[in-house]
């Protein structure tokens, strides 16, 4: 079940990407050290890159694609949402592009990159939606928030009355 739909520059695809990857990396230094072992060390942690793909389909598909191409070309990071995933700011970095007017349909395909400049293991939305199987306990670790400020923010009567999709505020 996707709650946050994709969304960059106000533009909030209607359908989310039917894939999206998302690629996290570190760089890692590695050293000879005496009697042939070696040590690695971690250096830096790498810009994430998203990409995916997906269709726009019927008479307004054109359309959907035609603004894609002009979100692109706005420069500057923004702020992207990833559907159940994270939020960070990211440059536009690649579009594809594919329109076949007998089936009024485009296929799309995309990479954002983190902007280093901004870099934050995630933002506090205020919010959060509730997953298949979780509690309160569990959505506080994944939030990294206290369970009393869960229980003073929410109308639960106890820890394990929450719902799947139920929105839970965080703060």
């Amino acid at each position: 079940m996707q709650y946050i739909k994709l969304c960059y520059k106000g533009l909030v695809l209607d359908a989310n990407p039917s894939s999206i990857q998302i690629n996290k990396s570190k760089k890692i230094s590695k050293q000879v050290v005496p009697f042939g072992s070696t040590k690695a060390q971690e250096i830096s942690i790498q810009p994430t890159v998203v990409s995916g793909n997906g269709v726009f389909l019927g008479n307004d598909a054109l359309e959907k694609a035609t603004e894609l191409m002009r979100i692109f070309d706005h420069k500057g990071s923004a702020h992207l949402f990833v559907p159940d995933a994270m939020v960070f700011r990211a440059y536009f970095t690649d579009l594809d592009i594919a329109y076949d007017a007998a089936k009024n349909r485009v296929d799309y395909s995309f990479k954002f990159v983190q902007d280093s400049n901004d870099k934050q293991s995630s933002y506090n939305l205020g919010f959060t939606y509730a997953r298949s199987g979780e509690n309160l306990y569990d959505i506080a670790n994944r939030c990294h928030v206290d369970t009393d400020t869960l229980f003073l923010s929410n109308d639960y009567r106890d820890m394990f009355s929450v719902k799947e999709g139920d929105k839970v505020w965080l703060n």
